[in-house]
């Protein structure tokens, strides 16, 4: 087994695993999005964005191993991380129960950072799918899927599509994404199809685009239906944090259901 003695993680939600999974000691390099655990190590470099991230510092700071994710990073520079002899571990769920899947890969990946990191890893596997069952059976009660839409981007308005953890996500909350059947995995709107989405409320996440007050009530207006900001965390994040995402979506899609009956 290949010793891992220094981690740099690209996706801010691995960042949070890997210390809640017991290896945050061997973390060495994160991106500036990285914002768990707040209290994180001064020692611990920032490499610039997940999106651009500096791949000269990640290749200086020597990590046994990178965790990657296909839509947080561009692929041409995970590339060259590999192209450098850099070891890279892609994690990248696509809908929320394979996160368990994922989460058992980075145990395992993490096995020799300590004493039951794999079986954490395992447990944190099975309190996703565990969360994801309840959902789903709370799903059997429901008349109908409640109809909303999920902007992450304005100037062009840009919402998810079908393959994607959001999509999922809602899903497992009790809503239909009106542009799950949209060719795009993240499709773009002008005002007029905004307008016509036939949502019956408007998500506005709190990430990667921060909306302001003005922008909320551009959104109801232009849709005539409620805009409201949610936790972006909770939606897009996978990682030891979704269960609780999943029981914060799904309080927030009965919360509208309730609101709009």
């Amino acid at each position: 087994m290949k010793t891992v003695d220094r981690i740099v993680s690209l996706v801010p939600s691995w960042t949070e695993a890997v210390f809640d999974l017991g290896a945050g000691d061997r973390v060495v390099g994160v991106t500036k999005y990285c914002v768990h655990p707040a209290d994180l190590p001064e020692r611990v470099e920032r490499v610039g964005g997940s999106k651009r991230f500096d791949v000269d510092a990640v290749t200086r700071l020597r990590p046994d191993l990178v965790l990657v994710n296909d839509e947080e990073n561009r692929l041409e520079d995970v590339e060259r991380l590999v192209a450098a002899g850099l070891t890279t571990l892609d994690l990248s769920p696509r809908t929320v129960a394979d996160t368990a899947r994922h989460l058992r890969r980075l145990g395992a990946a993490l096995e020799c950072c300590g004493a039951g990191i794999m079986d954490r890893g395992r447990d944190a596997g099975a309190k996703v799918l565990a969360a994801v069952e309840t959902a789903e059976a709370a799903l059997d009660g429901l008349d109908a899927p409640f109809p909303v839409a999920y902007l992450i981007w304005r100037r062009p308005w840009m919402s998810i599509g079908a393959d994607t953890f959001v999509h999922d996500m809602l899903r497992l909350a009790g809503a239909a994404n009106v542009a799950g059947d949209a060719q795009d995995r993240y499709p773009t709107w002008d005002d007029a199809a905004l307008a016509a989405c036939g949502a019956r409320a408007v998500l506005l996440p709190s990430e990667p685009y921060t909306w302001k007050e003005a922008e909320v009530a551009d959104v109801a207006e232009r849709t005539g239906v409620p805009a409201v900001r949610v936790d972006g965390e909770a939606f897009s994040w996978h990682g030891t944090r979704t269960p609780a995402g999943i029981r914060t979506a799904c309080q927030t899609i009965a919360a509208l259901r309730a609101e709009s009956a």
